[in-house]
């Protein structure tokens, strides 16, 4: 399941999954997966863009069956309408890309050239909109696991987000 973090708003339910020979898949086609992309930063102050991804899909590996099942490593993946990254880089405030043109800066370029070569590198591989031509960019995140077990389910109405412990009310 995939939750906004302020809101507790359940954003993507990964109820579909199947594990055929040891890879668990699943998808949810139409939930939103918010990611935060860094831009620019240096020593503990970052400063970067928040998208939201169109559709989620997972695939893992996963060793053992019913109670004594583990993932191990895996990718999830979502598409992201290239003109939402181009208008999120447009939209960073001037602080954020003052230091990328100082003298003996990391990154020498206007934010322009950033939007510029972003315009160029991030290929529209996905047709979102079901207008039969791409207009999102795929993204996929990988990830990898310490050993864990699936411990059973919950019903839905005690699902918990992540980001925030229960209240005691």
């Amino acid at each position: 399941m995939s939750f906004d973090p302020f809101s507790c708003e359940l954003l993507g339910r990964l109820d579909n999954a199947t594990v055929v020979d040891g890879v668990l898949t699943a998808s949810a086609p139409d939930a939103r997966f918010p990611i935060w992309l860094p831009v620019w930063g240096e020593a503990d102050e970052f400063w970067g863009i928040e998208v939201v991804g169109v559709g989620l899909h997972l695939v893992a590996t996963v060793t053992g069956t019913g109670d004594a099942m583990t993932w191990t490593n895996g990718i999830i993946g979502t598409a992201i309408p290239k003109t939402r990254i181009l208008e999120a880089l447009r939209a960073l405030p001037p602080e954020t890309t003052e230091g990328w043109t100082a003298e003996g800066s990391w990154l020498s370029v206007s934010i322009g050239m950033v939007v510029n070569l972003f315009d160029i590198f991030v290929q529209e591989d996905i047709d979102l909109d079901d207008d039969g031509e791409p207009d999102g960019a795929s993204i996929g995140i990988k990830f990898e696991t310490m050993s864990g077990k699936t411990v059973g389910m919950v019903k839905e109405e005690s699902v918990l987000s992540p980001f925030f412990p229960p209240s005691s009310n």
